[in-house]
């Protein structure tokens, strides 16, 4: 039987729970993933044998914004939104998402169930859409600095992991005031901001990095939950050049810098434009 899903939006929610499996078991220890049918539903599996859960946590670690006091990771302790928008995506596919564990150091196992599509004997499954088909490559970013600005710690992690991976140097600010800062020292090609940063909102970053020296070659990009088309339009009317809604896959966002960048022509810093040719 098909399964008929998002493949973009199951894939983000993949990469949040193996990202969080990730952060919470130490080097070493072994996380697995599984899938399988069960009757007319699809079951996925993630476990790991890291720092486990107890009941508290099993209760609520799926509502926005939760912060477990007990999972402390390199000074964080919080899951942010991620496991809220994995619930959120999964029930969008009339799935469901759960937790167990047997408790605190003993690992946990996170659970998504989907259903399968069963047509009728006389009905014909439904066809792929004509739109084009989204693109599975990943854009080469090596070499270019770039600057996360958010105040969701899971979300910037997650990203300058990925980005560091594929050969970007990466630094990440908590709020504006950091990001400017971070900004006059590393000089980054590409800024990645979050709108609704507390004190200073996505949009007065955007403009300052603009005032710095190379802020105007700078490509600025909104990373944001607000997607309605006057969010899109204030975005653009503070000089952002692209705007992307979150949850945003490091695919999306890495394809969108390559793209932004080849609109505007602006090679990495400190690199030849490609046909090797110096800036006129």
């Amino acid at each position: 039987m098909p399964l008929l899903v998002d493949p973009i939006r199951m894939g983000q929610v993949l990469s949040n729970l193996l990202v969080n499996a990730a952060k919470y078991t130490d080097e070493g220890r072994r996380i697995d993933l599984s899938g399988r049918t069960e009757r007319d539903q699809c079951v996925i599996e993630v476990t790991d044998s890291g720092r486990g859960l107890d009941d508290d946590d099993l209760a609520s670690m799926f509502d926005m914004f939760w912060r477990s006091s007990k999972l402390d990771v390199a000074g964080s302790h919080s899951m942010g939104i991620g496991l809220a928008l994995v619930r959120s995506v999964v029930s969008m596919h009339e799935g469901s998402v759960g937790a167990t564990s047997p408790g605190p150091g003993r690992g946990s196992t996170f659970t998504i169930r989907l259903p399968m599509y069963t047509p009728s004997p006389d009905e014909v499954p439904p066809s792929a859409p004509a739109a084009a088909p989204a693109r599975t490559e990943v854009a080469d970013l090596r070499g270019r600095r770039i600057l996360i600005a958010d105040d969701n710690e899971d979300v910037a992690w997650t990203l300058s992991q990925v980005l560091s991976s594929a050969g970007c140097e990466v630094r990440t600010a908590r709020d504006g005031e950091e990001a400017l800062a971070l900004a006059r020292a590393f000089e980054p090609d590409v800024a990645v901001l979050d709108i609704g940063m507390a004190g200073m909102s996505g949009y007065e970053v955007g403009q300052r990095l603009r005032d710095l020296a190379g802020g105007r070659e700078m490509l600025v990009i909104a990373a944001t939950g607000w997607g309605s088309e006057s969010d899109r339009q204030a975005s653009a009317a503070a000089g952002f050049d692209a705007h992307l809604i979150k949850p945003v896959s490091p695919a999306e966002l890495m394809n969108t810098i390559r793209d932004a960048g080849a609109a505007r022509n602006t090679p990495p810093r400190g690199n030849p434009p490609p046909d090797g040719r110096s800036p006129g």
